[in-house]
């Protein structure tokens, strides 16, 4: 089977160190593409032209310090290398060292006879090093999406839910704000869901989730809670109304018509809204508090919003224990059908 290429651009002022560093890889069974230039600006502007497999880099150079470069690549924002890089110095330097060390060089070699020699050793080794910490991140990564995001609408799960919640109560005990949390269910999408397959269902959500995240404010948190449920998090608002203001936006945006499958679909939502501190100073309580409301809002026809009241949480026991009392009913048979008869007297 063919080796894929390895392209290595080399970084090195002296012409005549530049030729051995080439030579070291002329015995080497795999092809190596050895691209060579003089300083930092020329390294710069290779670099624009393509991402090479491995950088060779002088530490000193004409125009600069070799670990510029790695500094320049990772930018401003912080982001990884995007490719290895092996620093060269004529002599240990363990203040050089820890600095390349800091910024995430893959080596750091005093050059040598001896270095030359294994100089192709040295790059595979660079190499597979770099392959694993790149697929480690990428699997770190992977975890941390399944574990703390929705994999159909890619919104936050209630578990990154909770931690934020957690942490804007906290702040807004601080600074006395007020947090709106919002349970939102979708009114008919069971039937449409039923009728028109889950896969319809499942494009339906990943709308809606959009239209959701299009409303709210940009510091907002929403989440795919569960099913056709969602959430929203609303830190730093100064007055209730502006609570009951978004969800009066909310409630106009999911009754816009979506399309799916060529038909217009029109569904609603039920919202239930509660406040931190008036109902609770608690994650948990507040979640379950918006909960209730939210069911009261099914209660008064769906298509609307309700705030959490104390009462309301007497009344989803009592709804909880009528279920339980019709379920046992049922396992115990102590139903009776009666039929009214219907007569035509004409």
């Amino acid at each position: 089977m063919k080796m894929k290429k390895v392209n290595i651009l080399l970084v090195q002022d002296d012409a005549i160190y530049a030729e051995l560093l080439c030579h070291a890889f002329d015995n080497r069974s795999q092809d190596v593409n050895l691209t060579t230039v003089k300083n930092l600006k020329e390294a710069r502007a290779s670099l624009v032209l393509s991402t090479p497999d491995l950088v060779i880099i002088d530490y000193v150079l004409p125009d600069g310090i070799g670990t510029e470069l790695l500094r320049s690549d990772k930018g401003s924002d912080n982001k990884a290398m995007r490719f290895p890089v092996m620093i060269l110095t004529d002599y240990g330097d363990q203040q050089v060292e820890d600095e390349v060390r800091k910024l995430v060089a893959i080596d750091y070699i005093v050059k040598s006879r001896d270095m030359l020699a294994n100089l192709p050793y040295i790059c595979d080794r660079a190499l597979r090093e770099w392959h694993y910490i790149t697929e480690q991140k990428q699997t770190d990564k992977n975890i941390h999406k399944l574990t703390y995001y929705d994999i159909l609408t890619g919104l936050p799960n209630r578990i990154l839910f909770k931690d934020r919640l957690t942490l804007e109560i906290a702040h807004a005990k601080r600074n006395n704000t007020i947090i709106a949390v919002m349970f939102l269910d979708l009114d008919g999408f069971k039937d449409i869901n039923d009728t028109l397959g889950h896969f319809v269902g499942d494009e339906l959500l990943i709308k809606v989730a959009k239209k959701l995240t299009k409303t709210v404010r940009k510091n907002d948190t929403v989440t795919r809670h569960g099913d056709d449920e969602f959430s929203l998090l609303m830190p730093g608002i100064t007055h209730i109304e502006d609570a009951a203001e978004m969800a009066n936006k909310i409630l106009e945006t999911i009754r816009q018509p979506i399309t799916l499958k060529g038909c217009k679909q029109h569904i609603t939502t039920s919202i239930g809204i509660a406040l931190y501190p008036v109902d609770s100073e608690d994650a948990d309580t507040l979640l379950k508090n918006a909960d209730i409301a939210m069911y009261h809002a099914k209660d008064q026809g769906r298509n609307n919003f309700q705030f959490y009241k104390p009462p309301l949480q007497g009344n989803a026991y009592m709804r909880m224990a009528m279920i339980d009392d019709l379920r046992q009913a049922l396992i115990r048979e102590e139903f009776m059908v009666y039929y009214q008869p219907q007569l035509n007297i004409k």
